[in-house]
C-alpha cells in the first residue's frame, strides 16, 4: 500500500541544492486503467539467436515528462513516497526520460545497449504497480556531474548502483553534518531510516513472500554492504528493529540474535 505522500510541488532542498518539481511519473495506461506493459526484446531481429541482458527481459512500461524540459541541463531526482530513490545527471532532461527511461527500445535490451534504462523503467513499473507515488525533481546547473557526485554521497539513493570506490562513500564527518539537512520537511536521519526499511522490504521481504516462505532472516551487515552506506551500521540495526518496520510492511519480528549493534545482528521476521 502506498504511503500518504504529497509531492512538494514548489520544490525541495536536498544536500544544499534546490530542486524544482517536474511532475509525477505515471506509466501509460489502457482505457480500463491497466498499466500497458511490453517486452521490446521480442521484436528485435537479434532474438531468439541472442538473449537479452540481465535487465533486458522486462516487462517495461512507457511514460514521459513535458517537452518544456527539453534541453535542460542539470541533476534529476526520482522520489518515491517522498523518499529519494535515484539521482542522475543529464544535458537534456526530457530526452533522458522520454527517449531513454520511459521508452525502452529493443536494442537497449541486449548486451551493448542501455541496461540502466531498462532497470530504472522496471523499478518505476514495479513502484506504480504497487500504487506508490513517483515524482521527479530537477536542479538546473552546468556543474551537473559534480553536483550528481555530491548528491550521491549525501543521500545514497537505493536505486543507484554505487561503485565500490571510495569516492562514492560518505565519510563519517560528512554524514554527521548531513543529518541536519532537510528534504521535504524530513531530517536526513529519518530519510535514511526509511530508505533502509524500504530496501530491506524489496530485497528480502517481498521476494520471500513471492516464494511462499513463512519467515526470512536479514543480516544487518548484508544490508549495510549492499546499500554501501559507509559506517552507518547503527542506522541499519535501528531501522530494522523498530515497530515502524513491522507495522509499515506487515511483518513480525520473531527473533533477533547477535550484539546490540553490528554486522552480525540477525533479524528473523514472519512474513
Amino acid at each position: 500500500m502506498a504511503k500518504n505522500s504529497r509531492p512538494a510541488a514548489e520544490g525541495l532542498s536536498l544536500a544544499g541544492h534546490t530542486f524544482l518539481y517536474v511532475g509525477e511519473i505515471e506509466p501509460l495506461r489502457s482505457p480500463e486503467g491497466r498499466i500497458i506493459v511490453d517486452q521490446p526484446y521480442r521484436r528485435s531481429t537479434l532474438y531468439p539467436e541472442h538473449q537479452p541482458h540481465h535487465d533486458g527481459e522486462g516487462p517495461f512500461c512507457r511514460f514521459k515528462i513535458p517537452t518544456t524540459w527539453s534541453g535542460k541541463t542539470g541533476v534529476y531526482l526520482i522520489m518515491m513516497d517522498g523518499q529519494p530513490m535515484y539521482a542522475g545527471e543529464c544535458v537534456d532532461l526530457a530526452g533522458r526520460f522520454n527517449s531513454g527511461y520511459g521508452n525502452i527500445s529493443p536494442r537497449n535490451c541486449f548486451p551493448g545497449g542501455q541496461p540502466t534504462n531498462c532497470r530504472l523503467n522496471r523499478l518505476i513499473l514495479e513502484a506504480a504497480q504497487n500504487h506508490r507515488s513517483i515524482n521527479l525533481y530537477f536542479h538546473p546547473t552546468s556543474r551537473h556531474k559534480e553536483v550528481e557526485k555530491e548528491l550521491l554521497r549525501a543521500v545514497v539513493p537505493p536505486w543507484n548502483r554505487q561503485s565500490s570506490g571510495g569516492s562514492k562513500t560518505v565519510t563519517l564527518i560528512a554524514q554527521r553534518s548531513l543529518l541536519n539537512t532537510t528534504c521535504g520537511g524530513k531530517n536526513m536521519k529519518t530519510i535514511l531510516a526509511d530508505q533502509i526499511r524500504d530496501f530491506a522490504f524489496r530485497r528480502y521481504i517481498e521476494p520471500a513472500r513471492k516464494q511462499g516462505q513463512k519467515t526470512v532472516t536479514i543480516r544487518a551487515g548484508d544490508v549495510h554492504s549492499e546499500m554501501r552506506l559507509g559506517q552507518r551500521m547503527p542506522a541499519v540495526c535501528g531501522a530494522l528493529g523498530t515497530d515502524k518496520f513491522q507495522a509499515e510492511y506487515q511483518v513480525e519480528l520473531i527473533d533477533r540474535k547477535g550484539p546490540n549493534q553490528g554486522a552480525n545482528v540477525f533479524f528473523t521476521f514472519k512474513v
